[in-house]
């Protein structure tokens, strides 16, 4: 991407592994050992002269769609709740675009942001502000 498609306060939040710092199965004593100058999500700040928020861990999507229990509550949902009419509708449609080889991809997002996963294990588990370095 071009820098110049940025606004000059642009901010980017990525919840993708890959601007992480390290590899899986790394231990680190703490953040700064790790180098997060040298992490993707550092680079990308540098390259487009934006900020970038990112985790240092992998990422951990498993609850971005809601707990068990939320889950088959709005799909069993009767009443007249908006957000659980939308969640139901949701659910409804991340199954049928499973079952079409369209992937679990629900209409309007998931319902939670991804967290922060176990590894690299040392490192800190929110989201990280890079900022750009020159």
């Amino acid at each position: 991407m071009k820098s110049n498609i940025f606004a000059k306060d642009a901010l980017v939040i990525s919840y993708a592994c890959r601007t992480r710092i390290g590899l899986n199965g790394e231990k680190f004593k703490d953040s700064q050992s790790a180098k997060p100058e040298n992490s993707l999500a550092q680079h990308m700040a540098n390259t487009w002269g934006i900020t970038i928020r990112a985790f240092e861990k992998r990422s951990l999507y498993s609850k971005t769609y809601g707990t068990k229990d939320e889950i088959t509550e709005a799909r069993n949902y009767k009443g007249s709740d908006k957000s659980l009419i939308e969640r139901k509708y949701s659910i409804e449609q991340r199954e049928q675009n499973a079952s079409d080889a369209g992937g679990p991809i629900m209409p309007k997002g998931a319902w939670y942001p991804p967290i922060a996963g176990q590894t690299p294990e040392g490192l800190k588990n929110d989201l990280q502000t890079y900022l750009p370095q020159k």
